[in-house]
């Protein structure tokens, strides 16, 4: 005599079958965001009154690899790398570059703008182009 699957079998197999489906969904977006052969690296933005100060971690990356573009408030980091990437169990993918594209807040001082790069990670200070200037009320 067989037994009937109870509700918390079936409860069970969807839990599973969306499990699977939500790995399957994260692992064709992963593929996705490196079948470009770009990925995107770690970064830290701080606001100070007068400047940016951003923080890109390039690994493996020679300082004179590395392509800094700045105009109006977008920011644009780009350096050729060799990267392999497990992708899932068995699959692997080799990246090609680091590419970061930011976008600011308000317009910054393209001329102004500084960079330095120590063992991998690029230190830039962008000034704002327009600081705050205090208005007497009168």
């Amino acid at each position: 005599m067989r037994r009937r699957k109870s509700l918390f079998d079936i409860i069970r197999e969807i839990e599973s079958d969306i499990d699977q489906e939500i790995e399957w969904m994260l692992t064709r977006l992963k593929e996705s965001e490196v079948s470009s052969r770009c990925l995107e690296p770690l970064y830290d933005v701080q606001e100070f009154p007068d400047e940016f100060r951003v923080t890109v971690d390039l690994p493996g990356v020679e300082k004179e690899n590395v392509k800094l573009e700045v105009h109006k408030n977008e920011l644009h980091v780009y350096a050729p790398c060799s990267y392999e990437y497990e992708l899932r169990r068995y699959c692997r993918v080799n990246a090609t570059c680091y590419k970061l594209d930011l976008e600011l807040p308000i317009e910054i001082s393209a001329e102004e703008t500084k960079a330095k790069f120590r063992e991998g990670v690029l230190e830039i200070r962008i000034p704002k182009k327009e600081k705050g200037v205090r208005i007497k009320i009168d």
